[in-house]
């Protein structure tokens, strides 16, 4: 026994002799309450479960208090008081990181055993079923105290939405779909309460609960299903699908009651996609080819249909709410391509979320330019803001010293607040524009195709968007496609609407005996693009050409591509390239069909020994923000479009 204390008074020594020397004492104010406001993403939350719709609610929160090594120290309970939220905790002069948790059942949580655990092994074990829950974490540099805390604070919701819409009763004379709903098969049961990977906590990580079984296929809706997220891009059973609807073929024949199945494929990249917490997934449904499958089993035992057309909107968060009180807008998005361009964005806070009454007295419109040198908005006169009803503003100046301004538009009030993200750009470039056939037959009625291409850089948000077709020796072929006709500034344009990035077809039909000339495609957020349609009889060929420009700075020295087509059995031939804005891209002057262009007066001079695919020319500007309209021309061809930098 001698021995044994002998021990521990000397083990008991060591400790005091080590905290005294090596760990400086914490001076710790007195504790005291902290005020704080909670902003939650959208006004449309879920309360008793995951799949019920209900009114803003928050039923718990909770802050975890870690030291500034991530160590667990203690968990407090915060109280609502008002639009606000109060909560008890330790002040510290220490740096200090919290987690802020709503809607977590801590029964079964124990704060002594969890004591000095890990931040990064206890937060990742919390799970949740059937409840939808919200987190965020901070880092509070000088510790804690009402002037180091934050005034408010956006929590991140652990689900996403998922809702359909039925597009294909737009197209006379096609098959369509009605009286459509969709069901979810392969979703997680468990959710995790925050993203993380790789041992961070990172927003926009696709985090799934270790062990979750999958849940049945949910019930079929025409509302929209929530859902935790999924690494779906690398599951061995991806999440789909089922779309159940009654199949109208052609001319209004039987109606049958059908499936299909649907894979969430990103269009850009034709990948599966992840379903990433807080946000929502919009799937729209284009176009059916036939009718689907008879039965649910077969539809669920397919590969996705293959006919069925449908595309993937992630549509943005528009409304913010702190469990009472609501701010909404418009846009989360805006795009600006022209000079003294002039928008509108309306916004709106409603004190009571399940009251349309709105007040939006106090609110405070604040615009920020990325660059003050380059502004989306001068400065002079800036932004005009009307109250009632709520409305900013705006006018674009001259077009950037840059190919692309940033800057956003910041709303809020009390503690609640939406983020307008606005570029001022020159305008997108229609990608590889032209007919089929072309040349075409001297005739009446003949059906022709015009293709062209909306690049992958255009934003989710800017579809649908709506594009017009100047032709005026054209018909739309209204057995392959419906375009209603606009009058604008006395001519006859056709309306185009579409859903999704890549290529899109229309359908037209000759409507003289010589229906050649220019046809002009136009939106506002692209340069026209100016596609000939020649006749046969003249013996003349057309490019397919285009460049590729990167949204981003355009100085001196950046590198162009001029993607070229030539139809087949053209080559050999020398194209000659018109410009005086570029110069040959040394880095890449030996690649490819590069070996087989030369300088010429005016321009370059490509020998094409090869036809019928797409070849890339690679190029550098001569100065900043280089300004042309450059052609290509070549003997047997009609000159191209003008290809604008």
């Amino acid at each position: 026994m001698k021995k044994i204390l002998v021990l521990l008074f000397s083990f008991l020594g060591l400790i005091g002799c080590v905290s005294e020397s090596a760990v400086t004492p914490e001076i710790i104010p007195d504790d005291g309450s902290i005020t704080f406001s909670i902003a939650l993403p959208e006004a449309e939350i879920i309360t008793k479960g995951k799949d019920d719709l209900a009114g803003t609610n928050l039923n718990s929160l909770y802050l975890l208090v870690f030291d500034e090594n991530g160590l667990f120290l203690s968990r407090y309970k915060a109280t609502r008081t008002g639009t606000s939220f109060t909560v008890e905790l330790i002040n510290s002069t220490r740096p200090r990181i919290i987690h802020f948790v709503a809607n977590y059942d801590w029964s079964g949580f124990s704060d002594v055993a969890n004591i000095y655990k890990d931040e990064k092994e206890l937060i990742p074990s919390l799970v949740i079923k059937d409840e939808v829950a919200y987190w965020k974490r901070i880092f509070l540099n000088s510790g804690i105290s009402q002037a180091t805390f934050p005034n408010s604070v956006e929590l991140i919701r652990n689900i996403a939405k998922i809702s359909t819409q039925n597009l294909t009763d737009l197209g006379a004379l096609k098959p369509k779909l009605v009286n459509m709903q969709f069901a979810i098969a392969n979703q997680l049961e468990y959710g995790t309460i925050a993203p993380f990977i790789n041992e961070q906590f990172t927003e926009g990580a696709v985090t799934e609960a270790a062990g979750s079984a999958f849940l049945p296929l949910t019930a079929f809706s025409n509302s929209a299903q929530f859902l935790y997220e999924r690494k779906n891009s690398t599951a061995t059973q991806p999440l789909f699908l089922i779309i159940k609807a009654d199949y109208v073929p052609i001319n209004n024949g039987a109606v049958s009651t059908c499936y299909y199945k649907v894979d969430l494929i990103n269009t850009g990249d034709l990948a599966l996609t992840d379903i990433v917490r807080n946000c929502h997934y919009l799937v729209k449904i284009n176009e059916v080819q036939q009718i689907g499958y008879a039965t649910l089993q077969e539809a669920m035992l397919s590969p996705a249909s293959n006919n069925i057309n449908s595309s993937i909107v992630l549509q943005p968060l528009l409304t913010v709410s702190n469990g009472t009180a609501v701010l909404g807008v418009e846009t989360t998005s805006l795009v600006l391509t022209k000079p003294n361009q002039t928008f509108n964005i309306q916004f709106a806070y409603f004190p009571n979320g399940t009251s349309l009454a709105y007040d939006n007295t106090g609110a405070s419109v604040i615009l920020m330019n990325d660059d003050i040198n380059n502004p989306v908005i001068p400065s002079t006169p800036g932004l005009s803001v009307s109250y009632s009803p709520g409305k900013i503003t705006g006018t674009t100046g001259a077009m950037p010293s840059a190919l692309l301004s940033k800057g956003k538009i910041i709303v809020s009030k009390l503690g609640l607040t939406r983020t307008i993200l606005v570029q001022f750009r020159y305008p997108y470039t229609m990608e590889m524009p032209f007919f089929s056939p072309n040349p075409v037959a001297q005739a009446s009625n003949l059906a022709v195709s015009l293709s062209f291409d909306i690049p992958s850089i255009v934003p989710d948000n800017a579809f649908p968007m709506k594009f017009y077709v100047t032709a005026p020796n054209l018909t739309p072929n209204n057995t392959l496609n419906t375009l209603p006709v606009i009058i604008e500034g006395g001519k006859y344009k056709y309306e185009y609407t579409a859903t999704q990035r890549g290529t899109q077809v229309l359908y037209f039909k000759t409507n003289l005996s010589n229906s050649t000339g220019s046809v002009v495609i136009s939106n506002s957020l692209f340069t026209d693009a100016i596609v000939n349609l020649t006749s046969s009889a003249t013996n003349v060929k057309t490019f397919i050409s285009w460049f590729s420009i990167k949204p981003s700075l355009m100085p001196s020295g950046y590198q162009i591509v001029l993607n070229l087509k030539l139809p087949s059995g053209s080559s050999p031939v020398d194209v000659n390239i018109n410009t005086t804005s570029l110069i040959i891209d040394p880095n890449n002057a030996t690649t490819g069909e590069m070996v087989n262009v030369t300088p010429i007066t005016g321009g370059y001079k490509y020998h094409a020994t090869s036809s019928g695919s797409l070849v890339q020319l690679y190029f550098k500007t001569t100065q900043s923000n280089a300004s042309e309209a450059i052609t290509l021309s070549a003997t047997g061809f009609t000159t191209s479009q003008n290809l604008n930098l």
